[in-house]
């Protein structure tokens, strides 16, 4: 005899051990194995001893599938919910800073709006009343008086122009009648 294994012994060999080619397949190759020692044990003892790999593997595999999924599914519904909330949190905090610095700006401009009338104040305090006041006054009513006359003329310079508008048509009518005569 040749110690070399013939068709009779791979037919033995691959009765023995299945081949699967994915990870699911695998699966069921574990629980084939479990279940071919459990029948080896069984034959010793009287009691049958219910299989442990399901009958339909194809239901199996999808019921075992969609509990992944459904597992994936809860967590991930579980950190939107956790992010939502978070994004919830963080606008109503930045609505509360966005109050918070209005508020600041405000109270900020008005310290520094009293804060310039309260320089202004004591400045006018020490400064006291310009010298060239009292010019600027004056010429201030000598300009308002000579405004006022130049208005008076601009009125008397337009009657002016109304009446000659009017009687230079006038005079030259009594002219062309004089020549006529």
């Amino acid at each position: 005899m040749s110690t070399l294994p013939g068709p009779s012994a791979e037919n033995a060999t691959s009765k023995k051990r299945p081949v699967f080619s994915s990870s699911s397949s695998a699966l069921w190759a574990i629980l084939g194995k479990e279940m071919s020692q459990s029948t080896s044990t069984t034959a010793k003892t009287t009691i049958p001893v219910p299989p442990l790999a399901p009958l339909d593997k194809a239901g199996a595999s999808m019921r075992m599938l969609l509990y992944d999924t459904q597992l994936n599914l809860e967590k991930f519904s579980a950190r939107v919910d956790k992010l939502t909330g978070g994004v919830e949190d963080a606008r109503k905090e930045l609505v509360t800073v966005q109050r918070m610095f209005e508020g600041d700006r405000d109270k900020i401009m008005g310290e520094m709006l009293d804060i310039s009338n309260r320089c202004q104040a004591v400045l006018q305090k020490c400064i006291g009343a310009p010298a060239q006041s009292a010019q600027l006054e004056l010429m201030l009513k000598s300009q308002t008086s000579i405004e006022a006359v130049f208005q008076a003329l601009e009125k008397r310079t337009d009657a002016l122009q109304t009446v000659l508008f009017d009687a230079i048509p006038q005079l030259w009518r009594m002219r062309s009648d004089h020549e006529i005569i």
